[in-house]
């Protein structure tokens, strides 16, 4: 039976060249190489097995972005919930509607 790794050992190494139109992806770390499978399926990039642990993926250049992070306040995260909650809201009503219209064209 294999080991696990520990914490620190799981990494993730992405790397690219300046002449090089891909960036190599390199992981052993459960939970991106789960994000490494979605980018993957949903681009139908194939994923190959480096070792006991880790994955390699060759990734197009849009794949992949740098940002700033992003720094709200509590006010606009509050603001945000609340917005999100209201749109939870609509859509169910929604869809409730949707439903007793079905009911009702199927008894009708």
């Amino acid at each position: 039976m294999a080991r696990r790794l520990s914490r620190a050992e799981q990494e993730t190494i992405i790397t690219r060249a300046a002449d090089e139109k891909e960036w190599h992806v390199y992981s052993c770390d459960p939970a991106v190489k789960r994000q490494l499978a979605k980018i993957t399926q949903a681009h139908g990039i194939s994923t190959t097995i480096v070792d006991e642990w880790g994955v390699e993926v060759k990734l197009p250049l849009l794949c992949v972005r740098f940002m700033s992070p992003i720094v709200i306040s509590a006010q606009e995260r509050a603001n945000r919930a609340a917005r999100a909650g209201r749109l939870a809201a609509a859509n169910k009503a929604k869809r409730v509607e949707s439903e007793q219209e079905a009911c009702e064209r199927a008894a009708g």
